[in-house]
């Protein structure tokens, strides 16, 4: 979609690239109005996982089971028979192109790449959405935010892509407004005189293992759906980023 949103965040840049890395619990709570609305069915019974992988990145949201693409078929036979066609077809191509074992993701849902790329992409029926963080200080981010549907998609299919963008994700849209609050609020109270004498727990889902072997099997280190591994994984990293010494190489360029 052309042009891209641009806006400021009063937000220290690592809050929404963790949020990206693997946050999946604050939905429910941080979207709460919009889950009430029944829009995403319910959120917290999905059987989805999430992944950590070398040098900081995570994904989370990933759906492995044939619900997701009947979701998505149930929501093409609202539009036309065009999008269902398409959704189908969608579906046809991951299962020529890919493995068995990795056809059976339908969608990963959102991630970050390491350290500031954000992006999201739950279904064939959704768009995908890039997100830069740029620092602007302790304090400020500068947000990018680029809309991207299939070209070769039916018309139905692009605007109903557009439209959730707009509604959703977008800076004017339910979730995204959302977070920015979150954002700005986590970056606020952690800059108390309390809050800084502590430190964040990063402890949820620590020591669990996914039992299932064909998860397993994925590249990543994979984790339950509500689990912090995507986020401890992306602060050891950075952490080493931090203290690594740089090579003459760096130095001299």
């Amino acid at each position: 979609v052309r042009g891209r949103q641009k806006y400021t965040c009063a937000t220290n840049w690592k809050i929404p690239t963790d949020n990206f890395a693997g946050d999946d619990y604050h939905v429910p709570w941080t979207h709460g109005s919009y889950m009430k609305l029944g829009i995403m069915g319910d959120y917290a019974e999905m059987p989805n996982y999430s992944f950590a992988f070398p040098n900081g990145h995570g994904i989370g949201d990933i759906s492995l089971q044939e619900g997701a693409y009947a979701t998505d078929l149930a929501m093409a036979e609202e539009l036309d028979s065009d999008a269902v066609d398409y959704v189908k077809e969608c579906r046809e191509r991951l299962q020529k192109s890919l493995k068995p074992q990795q056809s059976k993701i339908y969608a990963f849902g959102h991630g970050n790449i390491f350290p500031n790329f954000s992006l999201n992409d739950f279904s064939a029926l959704w768009p995908v959405g890039f997100y830069q963080w740029h620092p602007r200080g302790p304090e400020e981010t500068e947000v990018w935010q680029t809309c991207l549907i299939d070209s070769g998609a039916p018309e139905s299919v692009r605007q109903a892509a557009l439209g959730r963008f707009t509604h959703v994700q977008s800076a004017a849209g339910a979730f995204g407004q959302d977070d920015s609050e979150n954002f700005e609020q986590v970056t606020e109270a952690t800059g108390g005189v309390i809050a800084q004498r502590s430190h964040f727990n990063y402890q949820l889902g620590l020591g669990v293992e996914i039992e299932d072997e064909e998860i397993r099997a994925l590249p990543g280190i994979a984790g339950p759906r509500f689990s912090e591994h995507g986020q401890r994984n992306y602060y050891s990293h950075w952490l080493e980023c931090m203290e690594r010494k740089p090579s003459n190489k760096e130095v001299s360029s």
